[in-house]
């Protein structure tokens, strides 16, 4: 029986060694297939990585000429502005200017009422004193409206 047993002892070391060898290969072979699944996964998200650096570069890229050009329209709009308020200046002083000439029309209009109404008396035959009360004039001006426009008797 001695000589049985070691043939069997041997015939059993050798099945669980065979049967070691078939868990140890199924095992590797079932990490290998999670291994792949994971380097998969790991170039997937590194694809992904990738794309959203390019996508946040080209963010970058956008920011960059959008904020120039912002600083260009500012630059734009603060010229327009400071021409706008030259202009308006300008506009306000004609403004000024052509008020201050209407108000002195206004006031010659009114001296020329005077001499125009002085006129017409002249031309009817009133005399200096009626003229110079009516008018508000000076003597002597009176005298010189009636040397001119009373028709000579």
């Amino acid at each position: 029986m001695s000589l049985l047993a070691v043939p069997i002892i041997s015939v059993v070391a050798l099945i669980v060694s065979v049967l070691c060898l078939v868990i140890i290969f199924m095992l590797m072979t079932r990490y290998k297939t999670k291994l792949a699944v994971y380097e998969s996964q790991l170039q997937t998200q590194e694809l992904l990585v990738s794309n959203i650096q390019l996508s946040c570069d080209n963010l970058d890229l956008s920011l960059d000429s959008l904020t120039i050009q912002h600083e260009q329209s500012l630059t734009e709009n603060t010229l327009v502005s400071k021409q706008l308020e030259h202009r308006i200046k300008t506009l306000q002083s004609q403004l000024t200017s052509q008020q201050e000439l209407i108000s002195q029309l206004q006031t010659d209009q009114g001296n020329d009422k005077f001499y125009s109404r002085a006129i017409k008396l002249a031309k009817r035959g009133a005399d200096i004193a009626e003229i110079v009360a009516e008018c508000e004039l000076p003597h002597a001006e009176v005298e010189m409206l009636i040397s001119v426009y009373q028709k000579k008797s």
